[in-house]
């Protein structure tokens, strides 16, 4: 046996896009037990001219149940009202087509749906419902040209009665509504999806980019960037310099005063090295409270000396979070490429290096580097001398 269930499209992974497809079928079903309801008049009307037939008991049955679902619709999955209105329309469009060929409005019931099948389920499904369709319309076709399908009144009559081209008319009408409604509404959700999922693209490049705390570059962006600053100065033969800073004596803030004081803290300190800093210099956040800065374009390396003791001024000022005070500093090593060493990882090394001097020299300074002080072993960090610029 056919599981229907298992050809439908699984709108779980996208509760949005399940959400709005519920709203296109409700909307699609109301108006589908409206006009219906309309239709079914001119449909009684015409049978005084053609008489009255089972065909109209089970319209009436069909559009009555078409009332209560719509009415009730919040009791039933998408899928199920899918289900129910793709059956209405092929029971309609079905015994009108057996019943007068092609003078029968019902045909513009097939359309729609073969559009509500295209909209929600696989294109298998839409490929078997248009090979069955065009079964049917050959095989209703050949019943009446050999005459095993006949019509209940003449030709003539149908096409001269007003009545009837009344209710043609209307049926037409109704499918363009229809279809243009479903697509319509269709491409809204395409759109709204769409617009959701270049907004989470956004974000998800923002956390992929940013740190969450400070907003600071990230440490894969802080990096891409390095190695640009490292292509461009070889191409222009110009120099940057690589900051490592290092808050002093933060722990004592975190832990006496508690974290969210200390996250305030490290806010407040990278707005102020931004603002410190030029919009051409980048400044990123590599974890806890030690941050890494690139200074562009360095044509007088005095001009580090300057910027640096500026940094070191901005970042004491005094922090006022909550009713308490306090003052931080900073230890600040610099490297200068490629003065210093052409390898990122030699040029981190060395930066590291000099921050690590420059707390061991008294915190709350700036050292730039001596290239003679790279060195694997963690012991000769501070001891190795670097050039001290205070």
């Amino acid at each position: 046996m056919l599981k229907i269930k298992s050809l439908l499209y699984d709108h779980d992974s996208l509760p949005q896009e399940s959400a709005m497809i519920d709203e296109l079928i409700d909307r699609i079903l109301i108006l589908w037990a409206i006009i219906s309801s309309m239709s079914l008049i001119f449909s009684l009307i015409r049978s005084l001219d053609i008489g009255w037939s089972h065909r109209d008991v089970t319209q009436i049955t069909i559009i009555s149940l078409n009332i209560l679902v719509a009415i009730h619709r919040q009791k039933y999955s998408t899928n199920q009202k899918a289900l129910f209105l793709i059956t209405v329309n092929l029971c309609l469009g079905i015994i009108g087509i057996l019943t007068l060929g092609m003078f029968a409005a019902g045909i513009f019931f097939l359309p729609v749906a073969s559009v509500i099948i295209a909209l929600l389920y696989p294109k298998q499904v839409m490929l078997f419902f248009s090979t069955l369709s065009m079964v049917f319309m050959a095989y209703v076709g050949y019943g009446f040209t050999v005459g095993q399908l006949h019509l209940p009144v003449s030709a003539e009559s149908l096409i001269t009665n007003a009545r009837h081209w009344t209710f043609y008319i209307f049926c037409m009408g109704f499918f363009f509504f229809i279809t243009c409604s479903t697509i319509l509404s269709y491409r809204n959700i395409v759109e709204k999806l769409l617009t959701e999922v270049k907004k989470q693209r956004d974000q998800l490049e923002l956390l992929a980019n940013s740190d969450q705390l400070t907003g600071l570059y990230s440490v894969r962006r802080f990096q891409e960037r390095l190695e640009y600053c490292c292509q461009r100065c070889t191409r222009y033969k110009s120099s940057f310099a690589l900051l490592f800073l290092d808050l002093d004596d933060f722990k004592k803030v975190n832990d006496s005063l508690g974290h969210d004081i200390g996250d305030h803290c490290l806010i407040t300190t990278a707005n102020r090295l931004v603002n410190t800093l030029r919009q051409t210099d980048t400044v990123c956040r590599i974890g806890g409270d030690e941050f890494v800065i690139i200074l562009e374009d360095i044509k007088d390396p005095s001009a580090i000396a300057a910027t640096s003791q500026k940094l070191l001024n901005a970042v004491s000022q005094p922090i006022t979070i909550d009713k308490h005070t306090f003052q931080i500093g900073c230890s600040v090593g610099i490297a200068l490429y490629p003065d210093h060493s052409a390898d990122i990882p030699t040029l981190k090394k060395m930066a590291d290096n000099a921050m690590y001097a420059a707390k061991a020299a008294g915190k709350n300074k700036f050292i730039i580097a001596d290239p003679l002080s790279v060195s694997t072993n963690a012991g000769t960090r501070q001891s190795q001398a670097a050039k001290e610029l205070v």
